[in-house]
């Protein structure tokens, strides 16, 4: 650790660049230095999907571009906590004397409550998005067109799986974002939407997101699916 963070600041900085988002996570709380080095704009710029992309929704913040890799937990309509899935390449060796090593993965989650990345944009402040009037006038509307209205909310429970609880599905919300809205705000907006705040059931909320087209025009969908969790004695600790 310290014989890398007595590498020049411009070495660390393109380290950190290439490595993958949950890196970027960790790297954040190690120490004051990487801190400062993630919070660059150089950094910061590589948080959000690209404004060109085949897959995701254009701009959106990383803690949200991967589908079912976040949540968060609520407990009296109150956001308690903030988890990312973060998947490990394990090396294992084969049973029986084998030195032959097989790879598998497994996924934990890391808690990121009160993470500065939280509070960062939901959508990429480093593009310029075109106006309504601008998004009207194109005969028909690329994803990396997307403007700021050009978003729906929903709100779902798997039918599939019993533990989730036997709410309504909501239909698709109109939502517009605007410049200074961060991921916090969307939280609490999903929080806000489900009032679960009658009880003291525990609840997580996971995301995901997809994509729409209406009028000719891509909108991207950003779905949030609930479950009580459950009781303390039989919850899992990550």
């Amino acid at each position: 650790m310290t014989a890398l963070t007595s590498l020049p600041i411009e070495l660390q900085t393109r380290i950190l660049l290439f490595t993958p988002f949950t890196t970027h996570l960790i790297a954040s709380k190690v120490c004051k230095l990487w801190s400062e080095i993630i919070s660059t704009v150089i950094l910061q710029k590589a948080r959000y999907v690209p404004t060109f992309t085949t897959t995701g929704l254009p701009n959106l913040h990383r803690l949200l571009d991967y589908n079912q890799n976040f949540k968060f937990t609520l407990r009296n309509g109150r956001v308690i906590a903030h988890k990312f899935c973060q998947v490990i390449d394990a090396p294992h060796s084969r049973k029986g004397g084998s030195k032959k090593k097989v790879n598998y993965t497994k996924a934990e989650w890391i808690d990121i409550t009160d993470h500065p990345f939280l509070n960062e944009p939901l959508l990429s402040p480093f593009v310029i998005y075109p106006s309504r009037k601008e998004s009207d006038e194109l005969s028909y509307g690329p994803r990396e067109h997307i403007i700021l209205s050009n978003f729906t909310l929903q709100m779902n429970v798997p039918s599939s799986h019993p533990e989730w609880i036997s709410i309504r599905n909501m239909g698709p919300i109109d939502w517009t974002a605007r410049k200074d809205t961060k991921v916090q705000d969307l939280i609490n907006l999903f929080a806000k939407i489900y009032g679960v705040d009658d009880d003291d059931e525990v609840y997580d909320v996971v995301f995901s997101h997809g994509w729409r087209i209406w009028s000719k025009k891509w909108f991207g969908t950003i779905t949030g699916w609930i479950r009580v969790l459950p009781a303390p004695e039989h919850r899992p600790t990550n």
